[in-house]
């Protein structure tokens, strides 16, 4: 999913208003294993019936995580969870900023004044440098597993465990 989607963001400027989240978010759940919370939104967020099925699906990828090395061993398996992790803590900070720019939006509606006045008093930059960070880790994770051919590796370790049996 990663490797199919990663180009929405390539093009983005990081000094703007990331107004791709919400584009950004779905595709990376635009999957069987996510589909439950591809539609979650910002409003009204803690009110959001998707709201528990959202926190359900993060914990379910970390425990994802967590199993991968205990099945595998290895740098490989350690940096493939990692990336699994990475992956989740990518959906969550989305998430969070998918909130912020909702009050960004509210802000300006509500005392009628620009997005960039409105950015003054939401602090719309933190988090959208903690996406940027995310997305920088994920990807030097992907190039990684990728160079390396890591999943091969993980692979064979399946075979030569099937074989031993």
């Amino acid at each position: 999913q990663y490797r199919n989607q990663k180009h929405l963001w390539e093009k983005e400027e990081r000094n703007k208003v990331l107004f791709e989240s919400n584009s950004i978010f779905f595709f990376l759940t635009n999957n069987t294993f996510l589909e439950e919370i591809q539609g979650i939104t910002a409003e009204k967020a803690f009110a959001n019936p998707l709201q528990k099925s959202f926190l359900k699906k993060m914990e379910s990828i970390k425990e994802i995580s967590t199993k991968i090395e205990l099945i595998f061993s290895g740098e490989n398996a350690h940096c493939l969870a990692k990336f699994v992790y990475s992956y989740q803590d990518l959906l969550h900070s989305l998430y969070q900023y998918k909130i912020i720019l909702e009050k960004l939006q509210e802000h300006s509606d509500q005392f009628h004044v620009t997005l960039e006045e409105a950015q003054r008093k939401i602090p719309e930059q933190e988090y959208r440098d903690r996406v940027w960070k995310v997305m920088d880790d994920l990807e030097a994770l992907f190039v990684d597993i990728d160079s390396n051919d890591m999943m091969i590796k993980l692979e064979d370790q399946i075979r030569l465990t099937t074989m031993n049996k």
